[in-house]
């Protein structure tokens, strides 16, 4: 809200007496400063289970620098022989306060400018954000991509578990969200040893289930792009606590003396439905995203709940009337530039190249983050600009402002830069991960609708630990043996980044890697006077890169089949089906 405050008069005279008297008046800033930088920070989508003083956080990072200058610029340039005369000054304190010396009138001017940005740099966009847990439904699995908004509700009325979440979100900003529950939970011990001496010592983890949300969006022709990070994860069962004898020998001079160690174990299983999307929301429609881990579906519903967002906005009629160039407009700088989900795969070492990497024993651990890209490149602001003969350019962060005295100065560029927008493409894609590709049964599933132009990347899959080996610890008249513990993910990692071809056809890059396992990890007794065990796997791995492009005369679908298929059932196979949004 704007906020004034007559601090003293310049002049000796009565400003009342003399409206040509320079007065100083501040203004609150902090409602229309936009954004100057990119924002920073990453979530971590893979995996959810963490070690205890992991060096990668929750989803978390700073609001970005916000910068004064182009707010200062604006109101110079709507009436710029105005701040040239002598004692009449506009500056900005580290408070955000804008402190302006003028006379009342043009106190008055600089009044309803700021209210003006605060109307478009202030104004944000909501989007509700529904994910309804499922469990074996097979309406779930033929819900159309993109819906009528009125059609949200009888779904969210039906499921096992709902959840809303409004986010309000300003141009050129992102909006985070978290709504987990974090617990602590025993991944093993370290064990210390000495001369007729053993000890363990507890190492904890945190494991945080429930729901984190980064979102960016950007107005476009007829909807909203919508760069989405959004991750939910959930115990699969009630947390089992497993026996874990630990035991040493200490050998004295005529006995041998057993010791025991921690007994218990918490093991817990969870569910990970992890998206990073690019997507287009169309107006007065809703977005269906489902995905489907073992016989568990979640399904989010996104949908905007304001009108059509504005691409430009003109000055209001009372700045017009005391504005030298009253033809001023206002107009997103992101048009060719949305906001743009990515993933990373990797510790700062080892990038993922097979999932089997979580249940390797010695490997630092991989994961998967994910981050919005904000930066808006100059293209736009270079095309209107080498017409700018008639009008000048100034940025505002998420805006440019075109500042014009005739009104068919700044209008024909922006209609000629608005005509070649490209035109959004929406494809649904349909993931399925299966034993075999001849009807076999569905592990994974994701209906996703992802837009042409960029990468998205699903997250789907069961995470465990399990016993991978076991180190002895020997000293003098001591010994005992150490575990070390690993992670187990059953599901898949797909990234998918379909683009347009001229004719109308489809070029898809796809990068997959799946693993599930056939089996609970198997006990393996080492026998002895210890008590140790180890658990084996029995897991089934697909990795897969390829470029698949399909043209637009192609009658059939548009299917791709990863890994095996064949009629057989030992080996994964991934389907991947791609279908236009009409």
């Amino acid at each position: 809200m704007l906020q004034l405050a007559l601090l003293f008069a310049l002049a000796t005279q009565n400003p009342a007496a003399d409206p040509s008297a320079n007065v100083l008046r501040l203004y609150d800033l902090s409602a229309v400063l936009p954004v100057g930088s990119n924002e920073e920070g990453e979530s971590v989508l893979l995996p959810i289970l963490r070690d205890f003083g992991s060096d990668y956080g929750p989803t978390s990072g700073s609001w970005g620098r916000r910068d004064a200058a182009p707010v200062v610029e604006f109101l110079r340039a709507l009436n710029p022989e105005e701040w040239q005369r002598a004692g009449r000054s506009l500056s900005v304190d580290e408070r955000a306060r804008l402190h302006v010396t003028a006379p009342p009138a043009a106190q008055e001017f600089v009044a309803r400018g700021i209210a003006f940005l605060e109307s478009t740099l202030n104004r944000p966009t909501t989007i509700v954000i529904d994910t309804v847990m499922f469990g074996p439904n097979p309406g779930v699995a033929t819900l159309p991509a993109v819906m009528p908004i009125s059609e949200v509700a009888r779904w969210t009325g039906v499921g096992s578990g709902h959840e809303s979440y409004e986010l309000a979100i300003r141009p050129g900003e992102r909006c985070r969200q978290r709504s987990e529950r974090v617990i602590g939970t025993v991944l093993g011990g370290d064990v210390e040893v000495a001369e007729r001496s053993i000890g363990w010592a507890a190492r904890p983890q945190t494991v945080s289930i429930g729901t984190a949300i980064d979102a960016a969006v950007s107005p476009g022709k007829g909807g909203l792009w919508l760069a989405l990070n959004l991750k939910n994860g959930r115990f699969l069962d009630v947390e089992s606590k497993r026996e874990e004898p630990r035991g040493g020998l200490i050998t004295n001079d005529h006995t041998t003396e057993h010791i025991s160690g921690p007994q218990l174990r918490s093991d817990p299983r969870l569910a990970n439905h992890s998206l990073s999307i690019n997507t287009f929301l169309p107006d007065g429609k809703a977005l269906a995203f489902v995905t489907t881990a073992g016989l568990e579906s979640r399904v989010v519903f996104v949908r905007c709940t304001d009108g059509p967002a504005p691409l430009t906005w003109p000055l209001p009629e009372d700045l017009k009337r005391l504005s030298s160039r009253p033809a001023t407009v206002l107009t997103r700088a992101d048009l060719l530039h949305p906001p743009l989900a990515h993933t990373r795969s990797g510790d700062d070492i080892v990038s993922i190249a097979s999932l089997a990497q979580l249940a390797r024993d010695g490997q630092r651990n991989p994961h998967v983050l994910a981050g919005i890209d904000m930066s808006i490149e100059p293209e736009l602001s270079d095309a209107l600009e080498s017409k700018g003969d008639d009008y000048e350019l100034r940025s505002a962060g998420a805006w440019l402002g075109l500042f014009a005295a005739r009104p068919a100065a700044p209008q024909a560029q922006l209609t000629l830069a608005h005509s070649t927008l490209p035109a959004p493409r929406l494809v649904t894609a349909t993931i399925a991960l299966r034993r075999s590709a001849r009807d076999g049964p569905t592990l994974s599933r994701a209906i996703v609708p992802i837009r042409a132009g960029a990468a998205s990347t699903v997250i789907l899959g069961r995470e465990a630990l399990f016993t991978a080996a076991i180190d002895i610890e020997v000293a003098c008249g001591a010994v005992v043996p150490s575990t070390s513990i690993a992670r187990l993910f059953d599901g898949l990692v797909v990234t998918l980044e379909p683009r347009g071809t001229v004719d109308g056809g489809l070029t898809v890059m796809i990068d997959t890697h799946c693993a599930w396992s056939r089996t609970q990890p198997r006990d393996l007794e080492l026998g002895g006077k210890l008590p140790t065990r180890v658990q084996l796997m029995d897991v089934d791995v697909l990795d897969a890169q390829r470029t698949v492009t399909f043209s637009a005369s192609d009658t059939a679908p548009r299917r791709v089949t990863l890994g095996s298929a064949g009629s057989g059932v030992e080996a994964l196979s991934l389907e991947i089906e791609l279908s236009d949004v009409r």
